[in-house]
């Protein structure tokens, strides 16, 4: 099983229960989800890994046998761009961002924030202090800069960006 992302739009008070239940069917048994000190969640049976997020109702969990981060924004936000990116972000990053139209520079940001979330979440590092010692290339698919890992984005109902970051000889095309 390289990874499987479970999706479910939920109430905060149900998310805990999907995450268990989903946990619970990929690996087939029952399982207890604790988190270390920076929060990060595991399974206290360590049989797998795991990575948790959510936005609004969408709720997302991936389960792998590699360790894995993933990160779920709205695409339809409504926030200063540039402001956070000046921030949180590379110059670079913020630079670029600053070449961009208006919409396509929302898209982008969006791109930026997720990606850099789900690397933080793969390395157990805390947000969003280490979202700026993450550098991500926009020309090459906002890939890490220097860094072993791979990032793949995915449509959560054409409303939400998914983030999967996994390190390079972990299969990032899960079921």
């Amino acid at each position: 099983m390289a990874f499987k992302i479970y999706h479910q739009q939920c109430e905060q008070v149900d998310r805990k229960a999907f995450y268990l239940r989903s946990v619970e069917q990929s690996l087939n048994k029952k399982v207890i989800i604790k988190k270390n000190d920076t929060g990060k969640p595991y399974l206290a049976c360590q049989s797998a890994f795991i990575s948790i997020t959510h936005k609004d109702q969408e709720a997302v969990i991936a389960v792998s046998d590699q360790p894995i981060g993933i990160d779920v924004e709205s695409l339809n936000q409504h926030v200063n761009t540039l402001k956070l990116a000046k921030r949180f972000f590379y110059a670079s990053e913020y630079e670029y961002l600053l070449s961009l139209d208006k919409d396509v520079c929302m898209h982008a940001f969006i791109h930026f924030w997720t990606g850099k979330e789900a690397v933080t979440k793969l390395k157990g590092l805390g947000v969003p202090s280490s979202l700026k010692a993450i550098e991500l290339d926009p020309y090459n698919g906002f890939k890490p800069m220097n860094d072993d890992i791979n990032i793949e984005f995915q449509a959560i109902n054409d409303h939400y960006l998914l983030a999967i970051a996994m390190f390079y000889e972990s299969n990032i095309h899960g079921s």
